[in-house]
């Protein structure tokens, strides 16, 4: 790989790094508007697991339904502590 193939590939990555983080921050809004807590704050570890890289790739086919029942389990049990 060429010096300036390398710094195309290092802004791309970048740029779709910001694009994750915008789109991520929205998705993260709208779970804190269903369910009234961060998924970080709770510690969903789905949540996380499936959006964030924390365990390698991410979850491409993550729905609504997984989310909405790994979260409201998660966030009854953090509140029934």
């Amino acid at each position: 790989m060429t010096d300036k193939q390398f710094n195309q590939l290092l802004k791309k990555t970048a740029k779709a790094g910001n694009k994750y983080l915008t789109l991520y921050r929205q998705a993260e809004h709208e779970y804190e508007r269903r369910y009234g807590d961060n998924p970080s704050d709770i510690d969903d570890d789905f949540w996380i697991d499936s959006l964030t890289c924390a365990a390698g790739k991410m979850k491409e086919g993550v729905t609504v339904k997984e989310i909405e029942n790994v979260g409201r389990e998660q966030v009854n049990r953090l509140r029934n502590c």
